[in-house]
């Protein structure tokens, strides 16, 4: 699976600001880019145990998922120290655990989202053009979602709805103010979503998780 359908830069920027700052000696964060900062994730990030981005989260996947994990330990520990270190464990997310339909963080249900006669699954049939839900693997049903499905509105999981916050005037107004724009209307579904677990973690997504 592609890395970067799975890691937010603007989230890690935020999060991980003065991480980077020492790494690559900048004194701003945007001065580091997008490749710098995966190549970053990659090599120092994970390793440290982060999570990459809101559609990841390994220390809820360990905890939800822990049975699953210890089952198949001898196959998840490639370098046979014993245990499953952070880098095995995103590979395995992001890899096997998802080809099961494992959900990678509390925020996204597959399931639910693959729904016969949901409007997220119905929409994934035509933009693949499949006929069966199951036609469609787990990995394009989660690059689907924080992509296109996102784009059209289909939020990744029933706990999160990107119309509330988007309608709700104290929020939408952060938003706006966040965008700098003149409207919530100017802003994508996709930037909300951003929003709201990244800078406006706090006062947004903290509420569903």
């Amino acid at each position: 699976m592609e890395l970067t359908g799975l890691v937010d830069v603007n989230y890690y920027r935020q999060y991980f600001s003065d991480e980077l700052l020492a790494n690559y000696r900048s004194e701003n964060v945007y001065n580091v880019d997008e490749e710098q900062t995966i190549d970053y994730l990659l090599n120092g990030g994970l390793v440290q145990g982060v999570n990459v981005s809101a559609a990841v989260d390994l220390e809820w996947y360990r905890q939800t998922y822990a049975s699953d994990l210890a089952a198949n330990q001898g196959t998840i520990d490639a370098n046979g120290n014993g245990q499953i270190d952070t880098t095995e464990l995103f590979d395995y997310v992001t890899g096997e655990g998802l080809a099961k339909g494992q959900n990678p963080s509390q925020l996204i249900d597959l399931q639910a989202y693959r729904a016969a006669g949901s409007a997220s699954a119905q929409a994934m049939l035509q933009y693949y053009q499949k006929t069966e839900i199951s036609q469609i693997s787990y990995q394009q049903t989660l690059e689907y979602m924080f992509s296109v499905g996102l784009e059209a509105g289909y939020s990744p999981s029933g706990s999160i709805d990107l119309n509330v916050w988007r309608s709700d005037a104290a929020i939408s107004q952060q938003i706006v103010s966040y965008y700098q724009v003149q409207s919530i209307e100017q802003v994508t579904y996709t930037q909300t979503f951003n929003y709201a677990f990244g800078a406006g973690y706090n006062t947004v997504g903290a509420t569903v998780i």
